[in-house]
């Protein structure tokens, strides 16, 4: 009987190795191949200047990124990149890099709820669940591990496109609430207010509310914003945490996202959502009122929008624009515009023609020469 037993154990020492071997060799490919994928998705990225380019924000980012890291002993190397997308989503790959779309931004109100959105995309790569995930969805994927973190390819056949979709599907909820507990007990080591984490979570909520964004495609992997909400909290409490313990890093945050904000307004109003960029634009002059893009921003959307009193509105944050940084010449040009469709052709005059004072060499200097020329002498 010993011997049977013995014979079973150590045939099924050998063969089921075999039977796993098969899958094994679809996930493992040498690192040139892996390279290749990355570069053309980077590659990507740059070509269709989908990266908002700001080294203050990305210093920020980077530093918050290097000290939740030291805190968890990850090994990892970690990136941020700020996309030029207006819907709120993050989501990582599993060489490290981690991607923010710029309307995300606008849900988040200080650095303990950024830190901890970056918490949960830098445990999903050192947790490895990029390769889960591949075996969850019965993928046939190419991924290669070293020092815990993994190069994958970016989509079927290196196409970057295609990359991108795969990276920004979803988890399981399983993964997902895994990093969400991790990230959690992360910030609260990293000297971050945990109970923050209730707040971006709310506001990520009301956001989709207010956008009518539905759960499915990218999110519909995801747990409810809500259930997480209550998975937090629940966490929360049993550890019996004050709620006043922890740094929260308002004002610093919103003096250097402030950037990406405004280029998650300028990404709203591309895509028709006037409304959005006025809240948003009003919630940055309430912080600051001394910040020319944001009245920029308020009075581009006034005018775009055209409702009633609307013009006079853009006339008046465009002028308030000036007055803060009266070297930004394409302001002159914008009020000539508001002024050209109020019908107030003279006062309209005088501002166009010193916007092509300041930028005699501007694109479209030729066809405002030709206006003022045609309209005025």
């Amino acid at each position: 009987m010993f011997y049977k037993v013995t014979c079973i154990l150590l045939l099924c020492m050998i063969v089921l190795p075999l039977f796993s071997y098969g899958e094994y060799r679809e996930v493992y490919v040498s690192l040139k191949d892996l390279m290749i994928a990355v570069n053309e998705y980077e590659e990507w990225v740059e070509c269709m200047n989908l990266e908002l380019k700001d080294m203050v924000l990305s210093g920020y980012i980077k530093s918050i990124v290097e000290k939740l890291r030291i805190a968890a002993g990850m090994n990892d190397h970690f990136w941020v990149r700020v996309l030029r997308f207006s819907e709120p989503n993050a989501f990582s790959f599993a060489n490290g890099s981690i991607h923010i779309s710029a309307g995300l931004f606008n849900s988040i109100d200080n650095e303990a709820q950024l830190a901890l959105l970056l918490a949960h995309e830098m445990y999903h790569t050192s947790l490895g669940h990029h390769i889960k995930r591949r075996y969850e969805l019965h993928e046939k994927s190419y991924e290669v591990t070293r020092n815990r973190a993994a190069w994958s390819i970016l989509g079927t056949g290196g196409t970057a496109d295609k990359a991108l979709q795969r990276a920004m599907s979803g988890f399981s909820k399983k993964l997902e609430t895994e990093a969400d507990n991790n990230a959690l007990l992360l910030v609260m080591k990293a000297g971050y207010n945990a109970w923050e984490s209730l707040g971006l979570f709310i506001n990520l909520n009301d956001r989709f509310e207010k956008d009518s964004i539905q759960y499915d495609s990218v999110y519909a992997t995801h747990p409810r914003l809500l259930d997480r909400l209550k998975t937090c909290r629940a966490a929360l409490t049993r550890l019996s945490l004050d709620s006043s313990l922890g740094v929260h890093n308002r004002d610093q945050y919103l003096r250097t996202v402030t950037p990406a904000i405004l280029e998650g307004c300028d990404l709203f109003l591309r895509d028709g959502e006037v409304d959005n960029a006025i809240d948003i634009a009003n919630s940055i002059i309430e912080y600051d009122r001394s910040l020319a893009r944001a009245h920029e921003t308020k009075a581009k959307a006034f005018f775009i929008r055209g409702k009633k009193d609307d013009l006079d509105s853009s006339f008046l944050h465009y002028r308030e624009a000036l007055e803060m940084d009266s070297s930004r010449g394409n302001l002159f040009k914008d009020v000539g515009y508001v002024l050209l469709k109020q019908g107030k052709f003279k006062e309209a005059k005088n501002y166009l023609q010193h916007y092509l004072d300041l930028n005699p060499d501007a694109e479209d200097t030729a066809y405002i020469m030709y206006y003022l020329k045609k309209n005025y002498e």
